[in-house]
């Protein structure tokens, strides 16, 4: 009776896997068949259920719209081959309509199918001599390679777009729509825009000055093969460009340009947000340090601004954003502009990016009341010492101190020498460009006087007597 039972078991197992095979076998050949009718009907080969649906609704809603199919429909109803409810289910309109239809073919014919648009130009299309002359405009730009929508804002601003149109105003999706259909396309349409990390979004300050991104960028701008950094200061607030420069490498003195430009438009800012680069943050063996001896956080701690670094660079967010739009249109702009040097740079930056900048993007803030302050009148009298370079030097005898091979006397605001005690360590503040301009002495600042430079002993050469004198002889080689 077991093994009966087994085998009766077996049997009915065999027999489900026998349906179930078969029925794989005729779904396979029903989708098979399907995909061939498709193919056959549209000349088109598909792969998914999903796409030859949605190929097979927007075929059928194309064949009910044709005016032979709706033709050939209503003569059927006409002759009687089939009802009105049954005619208004092919055309896909209501009862009623199937009568208006035929009404109206009976009085106009098949013309009555037919959109009343047909064969007419479109009276807004643009002339055929506009489109070539937007084209001609658009390539006429390389080497900058413009994304469709910078193109329209950059040649509406020039005024380039109105002469080459002859004075007719074009909307910018109109012009997008002309570059694609003579096989541009925008260098921005294929970057990929997906996510790879998520951060948790975090809200904007409210007030203007509260917090000042900082940033810069290499390796993106050339002029003339040679590279340029670009550092940027992005009000959090209100997505305002505050103060931009370039130079040739990231630097703490490009960092004090942005700063005094902050100082002298809008004033003193609440925080700095930056990353963790050696101008903010001294390295140390592990972790980055807070060290108030690095220059930039020394001049931010003297005028009472808070520097917060991150090394997350969606931490500070919008300054990233602007740096990819620079990349992309303050780029293309310095290359359609023919600028070649790094003072014309900062010029167009200052005088034509920035503002455009501002008055397209600039967010209004979530409070009017404003965190910049003046500067307090003793600060603003020594600013330049504290936007400067900070070294320590040592006051040697004869009251100097020595400062790249050069030597300096400390100077009083009256004129006269000050002396100092051989020894003491003093502050030698020097511009950009290495120049001492003052030293710091317990709070006091001193002026710098040029007398000389260090003495440089002569070597002697190769065959001087006394190179040729043997120690412990009297003979000379």
């Amino acid at each position: 009776t077991t093994n009966f039972k087994l085998s009766f078991g077996q049997l009915f197992l065999n027999y489900l896997r026998l349906w179930s095979v078969s029925l794989s076998f005729l779904f396979c050949l029903s989708r098979m068949f399907f995909f061939l009718l498709l193919f056959l009907f549209t000349d088109q080969i598909f792969v998914s259920w999903r796409q030859a649906a949605f190929i097979l609704v927007v075929t059928m809603d194309r064949l009910v719209k044709d005016p032979r199919h709706r033709e050939s429909v209503i003569r059927l109803y006409i002759a009687g081959s089939i009802t009105r409810k049954q005619a208004s289910i092919r055309l896909g309109v209501s009862i009623a309509y199937v009568s208006t239809l035929k009404r109206r073919y009976l009085k106009e014919g098949k013309d009555v199918f037919r959109h009343g648009n047909t064969g007419r130009t479109n009276s807004r299309k643009v002339d055929e001599a506009i489109e070539t002359r937007v084209i001609n405009l658009y390539r006429s730009l390389s080497p900058a390679e413009f994304n469709f929508t910078h193109f329209c804002q950059y040649t509406k601003a020039d005024g380039s777009l109105y002469r080459a149109t002859g004075g007719v105003e074009i909307s910018d999706k109109t012009i997008i729509r002309i570059l694609g259909r003579h096989g541009l396309r925008s260098p921005s349409s294929h970057r990929n825009k997906g996510k790879k990390h998520i951060h948790p979004l975090r809200p904007r300050r409210l007030c203007p000055g509260e917090l000042v991104q900082l940033d810069a960028c290499i390796d993106y701008f050339t002029l003339s093969s040679t590279k340029l950094a670009l550092h940027v200061a992005i009000d959090d607030a209100t997505s305002l460009i505050v103060g931009a420069h370039f130079d040739y490498q990231e630097t703490t003195e490009s960092y004090f340009h942005i700063l005094k430009d902050i100082i002298d438009h809008y004033g003193i800012p609440g925080a700095f947000y930056t990353d963790n680069r050696t101008s903010f943050v001294s390295s140390g063996d592990s972790k980055p340090k807070q060290d108030s001896r690095v220059q930039f956080r020394r001049a931010c701690q003297t005028l009472g601004i808070e520097l917060i670094t991150t090394s997350t660079a969606q931490a500070k967010g919008g300054v990233e954003r602007f740096m990819r739009t620079a990349q992309d249109r303050l780029s293309n702009e310095l290359k359609a502009n023919g600028i070649s040097s790094i003072d014309q740079a900062n010029d167009y930056l200052k005088q034509v990016f920035i503002p455009g900048h501002n008055q397209r993007y600039g967010a209004p803030p979530g409070s009017s009341q404003s965190v910049f302050s003046e500067l307090e009148p003793q600060l603003k009298q020594n600013l330049d010492y504290i936007l400067a370079l900070h070294h320590t030097r040592t006051i040697l005898n004869g009251n100097v101190i020595s400062y790249h091979g050069k030597q300096y006397l400390p100077i009083e605001t009256n004129g006269e020498i000050s002396l100092l005690p051989s020894g003491t360590k003093v502050k030698v503040i020097a511009t950009y460009d290495q120049q001492p301009i003052a030293i710091l002495h317990q709070g006091k600042y001193y002026r710098l006087k040029h007398i000389g430079n260090n003495k440089h002993y002569a070597t002697p050469g190769s065959n001087h007597p006394w190179r040729r004198f043997i120690y412990g002889s009297k003979k000379r080689v």
